[in-house]
């Protein structure tokens, strides 16, 4: 996993998009403030404080990355 564009992006408008308890994709919008690698990313969400997004923790890990062109900065996802 290359987080290089993703850290490329901290202070910047991000879209994520994850998986939450193995099964329920979600998706989250906001400023990255900070990328904790291998554990987690921090988004900014403004009124609501912070949210903390696991990177890979077994059941729960963030499958993409989207800068605010909707470009991907970080990919996560795998083909089989």
């Amino acid at each position: 996993m290359d987080t290089k564009k993703l850290r490329a992006n901290i202070g910047k408008k991000v879209f994520v998009v994850s998986i939450r308890f193995g099964s329920m994709r979600t998706s989250e919008h906001g400023k990255l403030n900070s990328v904790n690698e291998p554990n987690n990313i921090v988004l900014s969400l403004v009124p609501f404080g912070e949210s903390i997004i696991p990177i890979d923790n077994g059941s729960d890990k963030i499958l993409k990355v989207y800068d605010k062109e909707g470009y991907v900065i970080y990919d996560n996802e795998k083909k089989k």
